[in-house]
């Protein structure tokens, strides 16, 4: 990079500067450091991020044909979006001629809750509507000519849901820097019976036939909730709600990297990195490497800066010379706390050829962790240069 700058005196500078670091350092890690947090503010930011989650379990809908299957099951993910899932038809043959098929009506939760488990494990809670007859029987019979159609006898084939839990059990875990979930492994529980009696003559059919039942909305729930929770969108938002509940324990800028439970808080390990401020650098040196000196124009005069940092990070560094112009910025970088050593060239040509006094100070600019910006000016470094009456590789001839 080359400025032409008209000095004072009537001679005129060319001024190149040249900076590239030599690293010789050593590592540096952010503090680690284990804070208290309160396991009611986590999990009330659990809540805070997921009270809107809820499970409808339904496939009953108007007949068509000899079914009355239309799937409307879904979860409804803390956004509002939905993520449908599906409940199997169940069909029972009585006798050859003879069948009955059950839906799942209108089977809803009524609310979602977090709660603390042992360790560092979460349980989420869904609690479910009691509707009643949640699951409708349907009677189909076997005509002569072999087609089927829906039995004219009136009688009850409907079961109760009862008793229906679903509960997810969750393990804390460090998520974008902060605190979120993993593994969620959901159990479905409930009671399923049919008071007719029909089913108390035969009890055995009516108990598979529940069974059957219950097994397809118990997989199909599990199944949903595990894959709807496993979403990176659910995680995200959790993390997002922890990190707003929680800043007077954990700095936005920390990075979680463990998590532990003691007694009614929860035990985080977090990275705190360095802070970067006015004392991050330091100009260990900055000197002209010849004092004086007769010099083919332009010519350059050198200087040796070493400077320190106590972390890694970045910034820019000009010269300031003698006619009060500074040079254009130029980068860089320490990828490591430690100390580098530069080596800074500005050229230099006059339009005589008697000695000339100069001098330059280099000047360091760097950005805090706290948005401010920070310099340090280093002392001058002064020199002599004379230009040489013959040019750099020139011949003489006497």
């Amino acid at each position: 990079m080359k400025t032409l700058i008209k000095v004072t005196s009537g001679w005129t500078l060319l001024i190149c500067v040249l900076f590239t670091f030599v690293f010789t350092v050593v590592p540096v890690h952010a503090e680690t450091v284990k804070i208290n947090v309160p396991k009611a503010m986590v999990v009330g930011a659990f809540n805070t991020a997921l009270n809107m989650m809820e499970v409808k379990v339904d496939n009953y809908g108007p007949k068509s044909g000899t079914s009355w299957l239309k799937q409307q099951s879904y979860v409804r993910m803390p956004d509002g979006s939905k993520k449908s899932f599906s409940i199997p038809e169940r069909t029972t043959d009585l006798t050859k001629r003879r069948r009955w098929r059950h839906y799942v009506d209108d089977l809803n939760t009524s609310s979602m809750s977090v709660v603390a488990d042992e360790g560092i494990d979460l349980i989420f809670k869904f609690d479910f509507e009691s509707q009643g007859e949640e699951v409708k029987g349907k009677c189909l019979r076997k005509k002569l000519n072999g087609s089927w159609t829906e039995c004219s006898l009136d009688m009850e084939r409907d079961f109760h849901i009862n008793n229906t839990l679903l509960r997810v059990q969750v393990t804390l875990t460090p998520h974008l820097g902060t605190i979120s979930y993993k593994n969620p492994k959901a159990t479905f529980k409930a009671d399923v019976s049919i008071p007719n009696r029909l089913c108390q003559i035969f009890g055995g059919l009516c108990s598979k036939i529940g069974n059957l039942i219950f097994n397809g909305i118990r997989d199909g729930v599990e199944n949903a909730i595990e894959s709807a929770l496993n979403s990176s969108a659910i995680r995200n938002a959790v993390a997002n709600a922890v990190k707003s509940k929680i800043p007077g324990f954990i700095d936005p800028k920390w990075q979680v990297t463990k998590i532990e439970s003691s007694g009614s808080n929860y035990r985080v390990t977090v990275e705190r990195p360095d802070t970067i401020d006015q004392n991050s650098v330091t100009i260990n040196s900055f000197s002209v490497i010849q004092g004086r000196a007769t010099i083919h124009c332009p010519g350059e005069v050198k200087f040796k800066a070493t400077i320190s940092t106590t972390t890694k990070m970045n910034g820019t560094v000009f010269l300031v010379n003698e006619n009060g112009k500074s040079t254009k910025s130029i980068p860089w970088s320490m990828p490591k706390k430690g100390s580098a050593t530069s080596t800074i060239s500005r050229t230099w040509s006059s339009n005589d050829f008697k000695a000339h006094n100069g001098w330059s100070r280099m000047v360091v600019k760097w950005k805090g962790t706290d948005g401010k910006t920070y310099s340090k000016t280093s002392a001058k470094a002064t020199f002599t240069r004379t230009c040489s009456k013959s040019a750099s590789g020139s011949l003489k001839f006497k």
